[in-house]
């Protein structure tokens, strides 16, 4: 179990269902949507999300799911979460409060599930989706508004 590389076949994915979405004024991409004044529904946003999931299923990968919390609107973006390693996972630390409480329901469901923790982030911020394998010796970690140096 586990991954160290970002071209390599993927057998296994995480993934939430986006019942309790929710746009949320966290970054400038949303904010910038907020005001807009667009707007979406839930029924859309699961519609997408079970064409996403069917299409890593057609191509043979088991997809997992965790189950969608209430008061969690952004959890169904699992890459966040951290990165999974060839050890285990390595679970992250949010810097946005509205992200926090997905951390615990992911130690649950990794627990649930025996996939082992190899490591999580106490100290400043990391997100998996600032951090990509170049190849299997080295990661490029983006140093932004969500992961900083001490958190890397």
């Amino acid at each position: 179990m586990g991954a160290d590389n970002e071209y390599g076949k993927l057998r296994k994915v995480l993934l939430c269902r986006p019942d309790y979405y929710a746009w949320q004024p966290i970054n400038e991409t949303a904010k910038a949507t907020i005001s807009s004044g667009q707007t979406f529904t839930i029924e859309e946003a699961q519609k997408q999300h079970r064409e996403f999931s069917d299409a890593f299923k057609s191509a043979g990968v088991e997809v997992l799911f965790i189950e969608p919390r209430k008061g969690l609107p952004y959890q169904q973006y699992t890459r966040d979460l951290g990165k999974m390693t060839g050890k285990g996972a390595l679970i992250g630390r949010f810097r946005q409060p509205v992200r926090h409480g997905e951390t615990s329901a992911c130690e649950e469901f990794f627990a649930s599930q025996g996939i082992p923790v190899f490591g999580k982030v106490s100290k400043g911020f990391f997100e998996g989706g600032d951090v990509h394998y170049i190849d299997n010796e080295t990661v490029a970690c983006g140093l932004a508004a969500r992961s900083d140096k001490e958190g890397i």
